[in-house]
């Protein structure tokens, strides 16, 4: 079950893939260019909830 989405929840790529319908390897691919921004903790990217908000609305630029 996924987690709900608060502007300061933090979600895995796993997790953005199934929220925005895109490709893992997308996301990731994204993260890794730096056009999704992540916070990196401990080896490990997570997504904001407000980033995943802004990007549902306003798409990825």
């Amino acid at each position: 079950m996924m987690k709900d989405i608060e502007p300061n929840s933090l979600h895995t790529p796993e997790e953005v893939s199934q929220i925005l319908r895109m490709s893992l390897s997308w996301v990731r691919q994204a993260i890794a260019r730096k056009r999704l921004p992540a916070i990196h903790i401990g080896g490990k990217s997570f997504v904001r909830g407000e980033t995943l908000f802004h990007i549902m609305r306003n798409g990825l630029k």
